[in-house]
């Protein structure tokens, strides 16, 4: 890391491209064709959230946040929802016709229940993200849902398999969002927990219909070459970027439009 930033700061002093380093590590997990096999018995026992009746699986994260709209009924209705967000969750709330409500989050991303509590006239749910892992005061979130008779969506994108002490994030919100691949070795797929008299409606929500192959493969393919540059490092990058460019061509040459 020392070495690095020593070679970014000569370069900038220098108005150069700063060389790239020998070895990278990823934002999130790689795959690697040995990874595609099951190697622990279907004997053990499954951990939270993947133990629970209520949980149903999503191509992406996204797709649970608009079932969690259709399940509680919020389209048309004011959501409670940190100013501070990664913007596809927000995107996803607006196309399911949600009216959102911003409350203030701090410097160190803790969600300002008060701020929320004087924003919170007409809202129909409370939203609330855990960020990079870390637990948010889900007391403070329960106490002003039940105040306000409102459920909470509890995202936890970026939480799958934390805890606040001995209870997992994603036991605390009324329907919790999950996002697989950003924790666990896979090339996609998100979740969606609904607790309570929730879980009962879940057969309410439109049947999934299977991921499309081209895109699994896509998102399998850049894993592992994630993978391969975590291994090679420039060997693996040079093969990542070729690879990567042709696809963008094709992409180009067939008019797909990327989404």
């Amino acid at each position: 890391m020392k070495n690095t930033a020593q070679r970014l700061r000569v370069a900038e002093g220098r108005g150069e491209k700063a060389p790239p380093p020998k070895r990278t590590v990823p934002c999130m997990q790689t795959t690697w064709p040995h990874m595609l096999f099951p190697r622990i018995a279907a004997t053990v026992p499954l951990v939270f959230p993947f133990d629970q009746p209520g949980l149903r699986y999503r191509y992406f994260a996204r797709n649970a946040v608009w079932d969690a709209v259709q399940l509680l009924g919020l389209a048309g209705k004011k959501v409670l929802m940190p100013a501070y967000h990664h913007g596809v969750e927000l995107e996803t709330l607006l196309a399911a016709g949600v009216q959102p409500v911003f409350f203030r989050v701090d410097a160190q991303m803790r969600a300002d229940f008060d701020d929320a509590r004087a924003k919170s006239a007409g809202a129909a749910a409370l939203y609330v993200i855990h960020y990079a892992g870390f637990p948010q005061d889900m007391h403070a979130a329960r106490c002003l849902a039940n105040e306000l008779r409102v459920p909470v969506i509890e995202d936890c994108a970026l939480a799958l398999l934390s805890r606040d002490g001995e209870k997992p994030l994603g036991s605390f919100g009324d329907v919790s969002i999950f996002c697989l691949y950003k924790t666990i070795p896979v090339p996609n797929g998100g979740a969606l927990l609904a607790r309570g008299e929730h879980a009962n409606n879940l057969d309410l929500l439109p049947p999934v219909t299977p991921p499309p192959v081209p895109s699994t493969a896509s998102h399998l393919i850049g894993s592992m070459l994630s993978n391969l540059e975590l291994r090679t490092g420039e060997v693996g990058r040079r093969t990542r970027e070729a690879l990567r460019n042709a696809s963008r061509w094709f992409v180009r040459r067939a008019n797909v439009e990327r989404v």
